[in-house]
């Protein structure tokens, strides 16, 4: 059985069986013996899908080509157009794959067992790619970084093309990438945030993205309605991302970390706590320069 494996920075391990290949999302820090372990352990449940899947060939065949158009029309009434599939890839947003299950019933999700990620076995080649920029993470995804003959910068699937000439050295990479990382922070961070200031009626006067030193975000301008955090924070997950934004505009209210602020996150996102502790786990990004 072909297995395929799919890193992401969310603590997650999930597993999709599709068109024969077993699909697993999994934690970057999950080191490849424990996933293993983790397949051998729902062996019965592949099986199972391996099973369904193979009856629901068998049935499709049956159907002949009609299958085909079905899929294709059955959204929309009509053929799904070949402009609508092939968008401008470097205008989209770089997916959250949070839904990775969401409305399949051959899906699994599975604890990875210990939080403590620091013993695997690939981990110091990730951060030694990481490092030389020739891996990345997008909106809490794990990405490679490739060379590519469009000028622009892009992302397709779960690689990310740079120009080749900036892509021949560490110090190039690693511009170019800032320079994609502002430009998703400025284009989908913006509105995460714009949204929740939305929800809690409360509206910042300006919000910045630049590089910060050792952190996330400059609490003390929030007294004048700015926000002001480190463009990298489009690195990060969904859910850490969220804990900076909510921390954020808990100083609008707070300039100081008393009880009223933390009551305000602690509303604002009941899992604050875990999101801290991620978010320290993520610091070494910060080391990438």
């Amino acid at each position: 059985m072909k297995v395929q494996v799919e890193r992401t920075l969310r603590r997650i391990v999930k597993m999709r069986y599709e068109d024969g290949v077993l699909k697993v999302v999994a934690n970057c820090f999950v080191s490849n013996k424990r996933l293993r372990e983790i397949i051998e352990q729902n062996s019965e449940w592949i099986k199972q899908r391996k099973n369904e899947a193979s009856i629901g060939s068998e049935e499709s065949s049956s159907r002949g080509k009609s299958v085909c158009k079905d899929d294709l029309t059955r959204r929309s009434g009509k053929p799904i157009s070949k402009t609508k599939i092939r968008k401008n890839i470097d205008t989209q947003k770089p997916a959250d794959r949070d839904n990775f299950s969401s409305g399949c019933n051959n899906c699994l999700s599975v604890s990875s067992g210990s939080k403590s990620h620091g013993k695997i076995e690939s981990f110091s080649q990730l951060r030694m790619d990481l490092m030389d920029a020739k891996k990345t993470f997008v909106m809490g995804e794990l990405v490679s970084v490739v060379s590519g003959a469009n000028s622009k910068t892009y992302l397709d699937g779960n690689l990310l093309y740079i120009n080749e000439r900036f892509y021949t050295n560490r110090e190039s990479r690693i511009k170019v990438i800032k320079s994609y990382l502002k430009k998703i922070a400025q284009l989908y961070v913006a509105d995460e945030i714009a949204n929740f200031g939305s929800k809690i009626s409360l509206c910042p006067a300006r919000i910045e993205f630049r590089e910060i030193g050792d952190n996330w975000s400059k609490c003390y301008l929030a007294t004048q309605r700015i926000l002001c955090f480190d463009f990298r924070i489009a690195q990060l997950p969904a859910g850490v991302r969220k804990y900076l934004i909510v921390h954020a505009f808990a100083h609008f209210k707070n300039p100081i970390h008393d009880n009223n602020f933390w009551s305000f996150i602690s509303r604002s996102q009941p899992s604050f706590r875990d999101s801290i502790e991620h978010l320290a786990e993520l610091d070494f990004l910060k080391e990438i320069n």
